[in-house]
């Protein structure tokens, strides 16, 4: 399956940016950032966005390819200085080909906490809300989906004591609502 998934990335490169509406608001007060991008049309889409923060030890990165008609948008914040991040995203897509791919590392030898989540959508229709919330001690990742295509949900975490491994895979017509909550215990 992974083999055909880069030959989808492959095949896919070089598209092109289809934005009819996309705006991007940021400030930056003591390492705070907002943003938002909504895109709305036909066309070839890619969007593509990373989050990486190596003293809170997390690396976030998200891509789409789109390939037909798509509602998209997307809003996050990242506070650097309180290790919080938030990101909130809706999708409709209802016809064409849609590849999505989001994973999130918090590594240990950053002083992260051991997470690893990896969600992989390839679809001909899907509608969508979703949203990654991180902060120190705990870090949730929700999704609602209605689908025709293959979903695929992994989250891992493993230290010296415990291992928790949590693996959803499905291939067809689907709806799925699905929270992972992962907290940090107390000292």
């Amino acid at each position: 399956m992974k083999s055909g998934i880069a030959l989808l990335f492959i095949l896919l490169v070089p598209i092109l940016l289809l934005a009819a509406t996309a705006s991007a608001s940021p400030a930056f007060q003591d390492g705070f950032v907002t943003g938002y991008l909504t895109v709305s049309g036909e066309g070839q889409t890619e969007i593509v966005s990373s989050n990486q923060d190596r003293w809170k030890g997390f690396t976030n990165t998200e891509v789409l390819f789109g390939k037909g008609s798509i509602e998209y948008f997307s809003t996050g914040s990242l506070n650097q200085s309180s290790g919080f991040s938030q990101t909130d995203r809706k999708i409709e897509f209802p016809d064409g080909l849609l590849v999505n791919v989001q994973h999130f590392d918090s590594s240990r030898v950053f002083h992260g906490t051991g997470l690893d989540i990896s969600n992989i959508n390839v679809a001909s229709s899907y509608s969508g809300i979703d949203r990654m919330v991180i902060s120190p001690n705990c870090t949730t990742f929700d999704v609602k989906s209605e689908f025709t295509g293959m979903w695929d949900l992994q989250a891992f975490r493993n230290d010296v004591h415990r291992q928790i491994d949590t693996k959803t895979v499905l291939d067809g017509k689907f709806e799925v609502n699905k929270e992972l909550t992962f907290k940090v215990p107390s000292p």
